[in-house]
């Protein structure tokens, strides 16, 4: 969790993916626990960002379709 604030506050993340992918490598490792942990991610993501429910949804549907693409 503190990744995903670190990444949010000082490495310009800007969507769920860019943590899950690109500032962790847990999206290359293992996209099965990327899925899992992307609810907590987008839901991190949110508090810092200021995400409203349409951006949540958005983030994960984008989350599912990038990680299906990984596959």
């Amino acid at each position: 969790e503190a990744e995903v604030v670190h990444a949010a506050r000082h490495e310009l993340a800007e969507k769920a993916i860019d943590v899950l992918a690109r500032r962790t490598p847990l999206g290359l490792l293992d996209t099965a626990a990327a899925a899992a942990a992307a609810p907590r991610v987008i839901e991190i993501m949110a508090e810092e960002r200021g995400w409203d429910a349409v951006r949540r949804e958005y983030e994960a549907e984008w989350v599912t379709e990038r990680l299906r693409v990984a596959l």
